[in-house]
């Protein structure tokens, strides 16, 4: 099909079909491809999503902010450019993007998730964690992850603030979120701190 029409979205195509191959080379250089020749938000999160699944974080941040410079309310670019600092262990720049990503779109769990998974690492930014999640309780209730992470951001994330009410408040997080998810372990391990 190359050799009749060569465009990016057949280039794209094709690296997906080279990365179920198991040839993540030559997938990386397809993805390349058709990002360099249309540089449209899917084929930059694709090309910078490969290299992050195969741990090329530097290539892929910056494949990443490139992508977030020109299409900086892309919340799904955002989201790659912050697993990708924080795998590079650039917390605070991390929390920034996932920040970012959750304000662009509330309603997709994704980077709530990943804020989620970085409680206590980025302690300057404690209260932005604590309240994206808080939106994310607030927009899924019934989400065992939004309990957990709210009531992990309200223990770890601000633990000078810690009164009685607020341990409380942490606790029926928990256990909302384990009866929610029975099989879910994290709630039921931190409600074991508790006891």
């Amino acid at each position: 099909m190359l050799g009749l029409q060569d465009n990016a979205e057949l280039h794209n195509l094709l690296g997906e079909v080279d990365e179920n191959a198991g040839d993540h080379v030559e997938a990386a250089r397809e993805l390349q491809r058709a990002a360099q020749m249309d540089p449209s938000e899917k084929n930059i999160f694709d090309w910078g999503n490969d290299l992050l699944l195969h741990r090329a974080y530097e290539l892929a941040g910056g494949i990443f902010s490139r992508g977030v410079q020109r299409y900086p309310n892309s919340a799904k670019l955002l989201i790659g450019l912050g697993v990708t600092l924080y795998s590079r262990g650039k917390y605070d720049e991390a929390v920034d993007a996932l920040v970012q990503a959750t304000d662009l779109e509330p309603s997709d769990p994704r980077p709530y998730l990943f804020l989620g998974r970085m409680l206590g690492i980025s302690l300057a930014r404690a209260d932005d964690v604590a309240d994206r999640q808080a939106r994310f309780l607030r927009l899924q209730p019934r989400n065992a992850l939004a309990n957990y992470y709210y009531a992990m951001a309200l223990w770890k994330g601000r633990r000078t603030e810690s009164t009685p009410e607020t341990l409380d408040r942490v606790v029926a997080l928990l256990q909302t979120s384990a009866k929610l998810d029975p099989k879910l372990s994290d709630p039921h391990l931190q409600l074991g701190n508790f006891t």
